[in-house]
């Protein structure tokens, strides 16, 4: 088992690490309002590699869960959109309590559809519940190939949030490790990446529009309260 985590551990270098240099070179050539860029470049690159390894392996389609296959699809986003809910209301609570502005969130609704909805989703679902715990599935524990993957993917959100307050660091972790449980444990039920994917996109979707809400919201008393002491 400690091999597999090993080989699985590799495979998850292999696809991360090209792509978040890609990223980090686009980042550093485009101006700050195309900072968008970095993000689409990374993504597409977690999309080659992945569909590069799994077409190496026989049977890849079928063993990293490139399958099509509803089941749960559903159930998942209905507790991906609780899930989803709850981790936002700590997150701009905490926000708010430390005066911090997440530097990527997404300027317009097509890098929203884009990004947020699809490229992202669909590259880290390919590359951890696709290609990680695909192959964690085959030569490891259940247990052990949902947490592997989720641990990752939990961790791999420290990078855009490393100058975040550490509450706010924390809470962005254990919403990720979550979803990560979430979404792994009903990859491995389907046997496919759908369920995996109905579920980030659900929890991008339902964070994003909470957190805008929300945002809005607390704005809008801010200029009735400065309006009052005008008066």
């Amino acid at each position: 088992m400690v091999a597999a985590v090993i080989i699985a551990l590799g495979l998850w270098v292999v696809i991360f690490v090209p792509g978040g240099i890609a990223g980090g070179l686009i980042s550093k050539i485009v101006s700050q309002n195309r900072k968008i860029l970095s993000g689409v470049v990374s993504q597409v690159t977690f999309i080659a590699i992945s569909l590069s390894v799994i077409l190496s392996f026989t049977n890849g389609p079928r063993l990293f869960g490139l399958q099509l296959d509803s089941c749960c699809v559903l159930r998942v986003i209905l507790y991906s959109g609780v899930l989803a809910g709850f981790i936002t209301l700590a997150s701009v609570f905490l926000f708010r309590e430390y005066s911090y502005e997440p530097p990527f969130l997404p300027r317009s609704i097509f890098e929203f559809i884009l990004v947020a909805l699809l490229l992202a989703p669909f590259s880290e679902e390919l590359m951890y519940r696709g290609v990680v715990e695909g192959y964690l599935l085959s030569h490891a524990s259940l247990l052990i190939s949902i947490l592997v993957p989720a641990i990752l993917f939990s961790l791999m959100h420290a990078i855009p949030y490393s100058t975040a307050p550490r509450p706010v660091l924390a809470t962005v972790l254990l919403g990720a490790f979550l979803l990560g449980v979430l979404a792994g444990y009903y990859r491995a039920l389907s046997n496919s990446i759908i369920p995996a994917y109905a579920s980030h996109s659900t929890m991008n979707a339902i964070g994003f529009l909470q957190y805008y809400m929300e945002k809005r919201i607390y704005l809008d008393k801010q200029k009735i309260t400065f309006e009052q002491q005008d008066l």
